[in-house]
């Protein structure tokens, strides 16, 4: 895909070696995995679907309170943010089960896929905004399901992009579920909105 070809090398081992693709990491000679890297990342790490690989220990959580936790694709194969710090929660953190783990790495790879087709800005970039944007869409509705399994580790909300008008001209957005005013929530550096209802968050 001509997406990749313009990451650096660094950029593509961080994002594409969080899945189980093999065949990746024989193409490309600058894996940093050996075979008992591989060993261990297929069959002793129940996680290893949900891996990234980032680039400095600063891209990972650090919070102590164990704040709330937000469902969000971002190109990575670990979709579970802190609503905090805005940073991947390894997901040893949050004691999942297996069947959580399955349908969070299935969604991951869905999420991932329609972020790439609206990157990409050709004949698909209308169909994953849509995908994104609508809150009834496959990939939302697939997403608030794997939510509802996340609630047992820590509250989590669902990260929903609206649509650019919205995030432009509506100070203060709505549930896009409820249609009830959302509400700021403070603890994050930047200005994110949340309903407490139905668990989705966004920003504008």
């Amino acid at each position: 895909m001509v997406l990749h070809l313009r990451r650096t090398e660094s950029e593509y081992n961080r994002r594409t070696h969080g899945g189980s693709n093999i065949s990746k990491m024989a193409k490309f000679p600058w894996s940093p995995f050996n075979r008992s890297d591989l060993d261990y990342w297929l069959g002793e790490d129940p996680y290893f679907q949900l891996r990234d690989w980032p680039d400095t220990e600063d891209e990972v959580c650090s919070c102590e309170d164990e704040p709330p936790i937000k469902l969000m694709a971002a190109l990575s194969s670990n979709p579970v943010h802190c609503m905090n710090c805005n940073l991947w929660v390894e997901p040893e953190t949050l004691g999942l089960s297996s069947e959580v783990t399955q349908a969070l790495a299935n969604w991951a790879a869905i999420a991932r896929a329609i972020e790439y087709l609206d990157l990409d800005s050709q004949e698909y970039e209308a169909f994953a905004i849509t995908e994104e944007e609508n809150i009834e869409s496959p990939l939302n509705r697939r997403g608030r399901d794997v939510v509802t399994l996340l609630q047992h580790t820590r509250p989590c909300y669902l990260w929903w992009h609206p649509c650019e008008e919205t995030r432009v001209n509506v100070p203060n957005p709505t549930c896009p579920i409820c249609d009830r005013p959302m509400i700021s929530y403070t603890k994050c550096f930047f200005p994110v909105w949340v309903c407490q209802l139905d668990w989705i968050a966004t920003t504008n």
